[in-house]
């Protein structure tokens, strides 16, 4: 049989021992489990020369086959093995309309955003509409340092400057976690106009417009991004960059 398998959870699949040697006249095969993480991890249905091997919770563990063929007044033990890994379930990452997207969830809370192109994630300050994009925030200083992270991966950007560059306008493909679903969104990482939710800690400040300042007209700290999820509207020109990442969110997760 196969020195190594990976199987996701509730799959199955039937192996085959190699006899050996080939003259050999004994064809009971003795099938084991063996240093299994959890005795949940496989089952096996022994069947002759084959078994049934049963996919159940996430782990590692071996397949052992034995057969002892005996010559004259002695014993001779083969075994033949595999090592078998198991893994959840690939959850899809669903494309939703933003009305969809809202009916799942509308009021602002923390959830958790995944950059497809970087593998990092973090926590948003975030809220959907029916009939709009979402507007973003991270959630608190360390999760800014995440997306401060993800931008200087992109390019270099001077914080001091009372603009951030225009290519932070571009969609990046993402996965929104939302209530136990892997939501496909595109965003970008421009901050503009006012602080939406959370608690960013944000080291620059945002694009000088009257609703970026408080009631003094000091100018505020911060800005908010945007998330698309294929169809929706408003915002900038990038948007139609952000709804097509989503879309392209969607193809990374099939």
């Amino acid at each position: 049989m196969q020195n190594t398998l990976k199987l996701m959870s509730g799959e199955k699949i039937k192996v085959v021992a190699a006899v050996n040697p080939d003259y050999a006249t004994n064809r009971e095969v003795k099938w084991e489990r063996r240093n299994s993480t959890s005795p949940y991890v496989i089952m096996l249905t022994p069947n002759g020369i084959n078994a049934t091997v049963h996919a159940h919770t996430p782990g590692k563990a071996k397949i052992v086959a034995t057969i002892t063929e005996w010559r004259g007044r002695g014993g001779y033990t083969f075994t033949d093995t595999c090592d078998v890994t198991v893994v959840p379930v690939k959850q899809p990452i669903e494309l939703l309309t933003t009305a969809q997207v809202a009916e799942i969830q509308t009021e602002r809370s923390t959830q958790e955003l995944v950059d497809l192109w970087t593998g990092k994630s973090f926590n948003i300050s975030w809220a959907a509409s029916t009939n709009y994009h979402t507007d973003w925030n991270p959630a608190t200083p360390a999760d800014t340092a995440v997306y401060l992270s993800i931008v200087a991966s992109a390019g270099s950007v001077d914080w001091n400057q009372p603009t951030a560059p225009a290519w932070l306008w571009n969609g990046r493909p993402g996965v929104l976690k939302l209530n136990g679903r892997l939501i496909a969104v595109g965003f970008h990482l421009y901050p503009h106009e006012i602080i939406l939710g959370g608690n960013p800690g944000l080291p620059f400040k945002n694009i000088p417009k009257d609703n970026s300042r408080d009631v003094n007209g000091t100018q505020l700290v911060g800005g908010h991004m945007c998330m698309y999820y294929g169809d929706s509207p408003g915002g900038n020109p990038p948007k139609n960059s952000c709804n097509d990442m989503a879309r392209e969110a969607h193809k990374l997760g099939l």
